[in-house]
Formats: C-alpha cells, sequence, structure tokens
C-alpha cells in the first residue's frame, strides 16, 4: 500500500505520454481523463472518499494554467473595447 501513490502517480504520467504520443492531443481538455483517474486515486484514501467530477477537473486545469491564462490577460487587457462609450450613447 506505501507504493499506491507512487503507482498511481506513474499511472497518470504514462497515460499522458501514451494521450501526447498519438498526436491528436489538444488543449489541456485531452488529459482530463488520466488527470480524472489520479484524482480518484487520490480520492480513493481519503475519508471520506472524493470523487472527481468534471467541474473538479475544470477547476485543476484552472489551477495548472493559472500562469498562461494572467499572461494572456496582461497581453490583452489593453486591447479591450471601451464599453463606457456605449453606455454614454444609450
Amino acid at each position: 500500500m506505501a507504493d499506491q501513490p507512487v503507482d498511481d502517480v506513474e499511472a497518470y504520467l504514462r497515460r499522458m505520454a501514451e494521450i501526447r504520443s498519438t498526436g491528436g492531443a489538444t488543449s489541456e481538455t485531452s488529459y482530463y481523463s488520466a488527470l480524472e483517474n489520479l484524482l480518484n486515486a487520490v480520492g480513493r484514501t481519503l475519508k471520506p472518499h472524493v470523487v472527481a467530477t468534471n467541474i473538479m477537473r475544470r477547476l485543476t486545469a484552472l489551477v495548472i494554467l493559472t500562469t498562461e491564462l494572467d499572461a494572456n490577460y496582461h497581453a490583452i487587457r489593453g486591447a479591450s473595447f471601451d464599453w463606457s462609450s456605449v453606455a454614454a450613447n444609450a
């Protein structure tokens, strides 16, 4: 049982490599199934047991992508539309 977390992470990494090797992986969504399996493996060790759901996968992806999302926001925030002019003309 002591090696189970290591085995779960190894299974996750193998599945990620397998998905990537197909050449058809797109964005983080291609890896959701591997992530869900890892989260469920960890969840089975908790009391009470926790089961990954779609929202958990999405939240995890947001956490993983925080740096990229922040960089994208900072890159485009100056190019946003000024909605105050629309409100003034209404």
